[in-house]
């Protein structure tokens, strides 16, 4: 486990609290964007 890229993410999530999202909602957010860009890819390959 990267100790530090831990820490990147923990002041992500600090942020996106700040403005007011929860963590499930950034979780989903990153949910989301992960299988855009794969269907992305799949249509670029296609």
């Amino acid at each position: 486990m990267n100790i530090h890229q831990h820490q990147g993410e923990n002041k992500e999530t600090e942020l996106y609290n700040k403005i007011g999202y929860s963590n499930k909602e950034i979780i989903e957010h990153r949910k989301i964007e992960y299988k855009r860009s794969i269907q992305g890819l799949e249509k670029s390959y296609l």
